[in-house]
């Protein structure tokens, strides 16, 4: 909805944040956590532990296994960043309205299924 908003309100060279709110990482291993049944995580790991397995992760998919890996170092590296967003622009400007996050992680997650992703 949020897209077509924008080609049919936005103005060329603008860009339109199309979020809800912005919630920390815990709280939406939470939501995900209510939605799947599975446990959220438990403990936290280090922040070198989690590099050091995705650079290795990374170096099995690019040199053997061909594949994604398990845990990208982007991934790991975008874990420690504070990303919070603003969507009011959109809301004014396009007059987009967001729906619940809870909702849209359920449509993810069902994509996911559906695809044979998890």
């Amino acid at each position: 909805e949020g897209h077509i908003l924008a080609l049919q309100k936005g103005r060329i060279g603008e860009k339109y944040i199309l979020g809800h709110r912005n919630l920390p990482l815990i709280e939406i291993f939470q939501i995900l956590s209510r939605i799947t049944g599975r446990p959220a995580p438990a403990h936290r790991m280090p922040f070198a532990v989690a590099f050091a397995f995705a650079a290795l992760s990374t170096a099995y998919a690019n040199w053997i296994s061909k594949k994604p890996p398990m845990i990208s170092l982007e991934g790991v590296r975008l874990s420690r960043k504070y990303m919070y967003f603003d969507s009011s622009k959109a809301v004014r400007d396009l007059g987009f309205q967001p729906g619940p996050v809870e909702q849209a992680l359920e449509k993810a997650v069902r994509w996911f299924q559906e695809n044979h992703y998890v």
